[in-house]
């Protein structure tokens, strides 16, 4: 059993699943019996998208712990929303045995861009509270913010960005905290 299931904390203690010179499968098996989160390190849209059983096998499912997904780097923002929202639904379906229940996303530079996405995630089947914006060099919250609210996505607080990229004024934003995540 998990020790960390017994211990009664008010949140939840994940790992990424890339800890380990070794595979998905492996990683996750080890990250098991420490953590109650595995987050998927989905970093290249194409290569996730190619994995095979042997890679992520379906048997990850049996695992006692609960599973979000960290999108793509990669996604193909350059072919338009429609081809971002197709990549990450293939990805959900992907990871469908393990039923992830966030999606960390690194949002893109136009917050038009980011409301169709939640828009065309909705369609289909991601509801815009899964989706988590993480703050990112570059990618100003505060620009994001009327989307975000509008659409009730989450965010993804990643500490160590907020503090080497004097981002602390995120805090200030009306309706904080919106937080479903928080990293390192």
């Amino acid at each position: 059993m998990n020790p960390n299931m017994a211990i009664k904390r008010p949140w939840t203690l994940a790992a990424p699943s890339c800890v380990l010179p070794a595979g998905i499968a492996e990683n996750c098996a080890f990250l098991a019996q420490e953590f109650d989160e595995i987050a998927l390190a989905f970093f290249e849209t194409e290569a996730c998208l190619a994995y095979t059983e042997q890679e992520f096998p379906a048997g990850l499912a049996q695992l006692p712990v609960s599973w979000h997904m960290h999108l793509p780097l990669d996604l193909p923002w350059a072919a338009g929303v429609g081809g971002v929202a197709s990549a990450v639904l293939s990805l959900r379906d992907r990871a469908a045995h393990v039923a992830p229940q966030r999606f960390v996303l690194h949002p893109p530079q136009e917050p038009q861009a980011l409301a169709e996405l939640a828009q065309r995630l909705e369609a289909g089947g991601i509801a815009p509270g899964q989706v988590l914006v993480e703050n990112i060099n570059g990618r100003d919250l505060a620009l994001h913010w009327p989307v975000i609210e509008a659409f009730g996505l989450g965010v993804c607080l990643d500490l160590g960005h907020m503090l080497v990229h004097g981002q602390q004024d995120f805090l200030a934003l009306p309706g904080w905290p919106r937080a479903r995540a928080c990293c390192t």
